[in-house]
């Protein structure tokens, strides 16, 4: 795939799975998951309701659908009281780690060849939807500087 991101959207992501995702954009953005927790729980709860949680992914430009995130959350929500807790979210990364490492391990299989090979062309669309929303927000906080001015 080359630089551009012509073609790749939010819906080709909705396949994936959510936690490889968000794992793969924290890695991207050099985000660790404790800081991303900690500043998506404005209320200091420890712990994120669906809310907290969808609306600052969204925020930060997590490149998935509201529908994906909901998928994401659930998974999540190990004890389904509507709320994921720090301790759910480092559970969701130990299980992510856990598929990369088998992932690893079964190298040399053609099934973890196709894996190995989808995780590449998930690692580039985050790339490329993040990089698109970077641009998108730029042209809107220019469009916002704009119409301040025309306004005075």
């Amino acid at each position: 795939m080359t630089g551009d991101n012509q073609g790749v959207s939010e819906d080709d992501l909705m396949n994936e799975d959510p936690m490889m995702v968000l794992m793969e954009f924290s890695r991207q953005r050099n985000l660790q998951l404790v800081d991303l927790f900690l500043s998506l729980d404005t209320d200091g709860s420890k712990s994120l309701t669906y809310a907290e949680f969808k609306g600052g992914l969204l925020d930060i430009g997590l490149p998935v659908s509201p529908k994906c995130l909901d998928k994401l959350l659930r998974k999540l929500d190990k004890d389904g009281d509507g709320e994921v807790d720090f301790g759910e979210l480092m559970l969701g990364q130990k299980e992510h780690k856990r598929k990369l490492l088998l992932m690893k391990q079964i190298k040399e299989d053609d099934a973890a060849e196709n894996e190995t090979e989808k995780m590449t062309a998930l690692q580039e669309k985050i790339k490329q939807l993040i990089i698109t929303k970077e641009k998108e927000k730029k042209r809107e906080r220019a469009m916002d500087t704009q119409s301040q001015k025309m306004t005075k």
